[in-house]
């Protein structure tokens, strides 16, 4: 993959240094090998050594096929080169102090992932990051982290969420539409489009909505790209008459 450029990505990591950044650049580390390589050789490695050594990496490579059911042959990105790709996850300062570092790092970048602690919420390092990102021309996605925080040890209502996680959202995009490009168009996030994923990093598991969609639509017999546009917003599923409704009983959203 490294011989074909075309395949090669650069995502950006925006967030400040908090638990929800360590956790998915831990479960990055872990899935490029270097982490368990690291606890091989170090086997009473602490939780906070981890951390520090998580920290020191300022790249990361990452082997991604996209699988044909997932994406169409039509609908892949016309400057690829096959679906192999090899993305690099440089970690951007997340101190206030680095700006030009960061700066740096997103003139090199192709894209950015704005990490969003589900409990904190968007972080006023977050917003600057992401701020400097569109001002050179970066298109951002966002991950919700830290689910598994917020439905284990805080046992908080999932509405709730559902409600906290479209807060986020909109403040991520109020960001976005201020810096509009009509060179880039439209460049909000939204779940139903496939550019918010939903992650708990401490225990390395993510998701989109297209996953579900596909699982859903295939269960229910309906395409996935009206099955997406159903599974957020208000829409309810009447489990014994079979149906969707656009009012209902939170329970059934």
């Amino acid at each position: 993959v490294m011989d074909r450029p075309r395949s090669i990505r650069h995502l950006a990591v925006l967030s400040p240094v908090d638990k929800a950044r360590i956790d998915i650049l831990t479960a990055l580390v872990s899935k490029a090998g270097i982490l368990s390589t690291l606890e091989s050789t170090q086997p009473g490695l602490r939780e906070e050594e981890i951390a520090m050594c998580v920290e020191a990496r300022t790249s990361i490579s990452l082997y991604h096929e996209i699988p044909s059911d997932e994406i169409p042959d039509d609908a892949m990105p016309l400057d690829s080169d096959g679906r192999q790709f090899l993305i690099n996850v440089i970690d951007t300062p997340g101190h206030a102090d680095f700006v030009q570092e960061a700066l740096s790092c997103l003139r090199v970048s192709d894209g950015c992932l704005v990490i969003v602690d589900c409990i904190e919420g968007v972080a006023a390092q977050t917003k600057a990051l992401l701020r400097l990102a569109l001002t050179e021309r970066i298109k951002p996605v966002m991950t919700i982290n830290r689910l598994d925080a917020g439905f284990l040890e805080l046992q908080l209502d999932w509405e709730f969420f559902y409600n906290d996680f479209n807060r986020h959202i909109e403040k991520v995009n109020d960001i976005v539409t201020m810096y509009h490009d009509d060179v880039l168009g439209d460049l909000t996030v939204a779940p139903e489009r496939g550019t918010v994923a939903f992650s708990a990093g401490g225990q390395a598991w993510g998701f989109t909505l297209a996953q579900f969609a596909r699982i859903y639509g295939r269960k229910f017999g309906v395409p996935e790209d009206k099955m997406l546009q159903r599974l957020w917003g208000d829409n309810y599923f009447l489990p014994f008459e079979k149906k969707w409704t656009m009012a209902g009983d939170p329970q059934f959203r």
